[in-house]
């Protein structure tokens, strides 16, 4: 049996989030894209009404007192409600806007003048055609669903200088955002605060 105040600690070390959100659009911007002749098009355009519907739920509990962990992730629910221009877009999911979202990591800040972070994100499918046609994946042009992992290790050399090093998609994913997404990245940096 765990001791009584094992579960103080517990509640005090981690905070639980919760937000239910509903908001409605009107005259919103969306993107209209079209092919002809293998030519991609895409153009600006306003007017309509929306609504989203969401919740976001998330976690974070220190584990020691330098190394933390985190959790979230986000739910929208999106429906074109009226289009009098092109009624066809109506029931339609609104554009560029992932249905899902998630998202966790591992925090280390300053230990013994390192801080640290790796971090994992996937989004879902994100449609780019307003009338939510572009289903395929991998493809140019589409917006595919993806899972990326990126880590960050810097060291406070001394007060004010600080040097780091960061891997984005450390995993090297190949996935495509209308078009092909870069694949691993590496990135360093010195940073001095007076």
């Amino acid at each position: 049996m765990l001791p009584h105040n094992f579960f103080i600690g517990f509640l005090i070390l981690t905070v639980p989030t919760i937000s239910v959100f509903e908001n409605y659009l009107r005259d919103f911007q969306y993107k209209e894209k079209w092919a002809e002749e293998g030519i991609n098009y895409d153009v600006a355009k306003s007017g309509g009404k929306a609504r989203i519907r969401g919740v976001e739920l998330g976690i974070r509990h220190q584990i020691t007192s330098f190394l933390s962990a985190y959790a979230n992730m986000t739910y929208q629910d999106t429906e074109v409600t009226e289009d009098k221009q092109d009624p066809e877009k109506e029931g339609k999911r609104i554009t560029n806007v992932p249905q899902e979202m998630y998202n966790f990591g591992l925090l280390c800040e300053n230990y013994a003048g390192f801080r640290g972070s790796v971090a994992g994100r996937y989004v879902g499918k994100v449609y780019g055609d307003s009338l939510n046609l572009d289903t395929k994946n991998h493809v140019w042009g589409t917006y595919d669903p993806y899972f990326t992992l990126d880590a960050k290790v810097g060291y406070e050399i001394r007060k004010g200088l600080e040097v780091s090093f960061a891997v984005d998609n450390l995993l090297d994913r190949d996935y495509y955002q209308s078009s092909r997404a870069p694949g691993r990245e590496f990135f360093g940096e010195v940073v001095y605060k007076f």
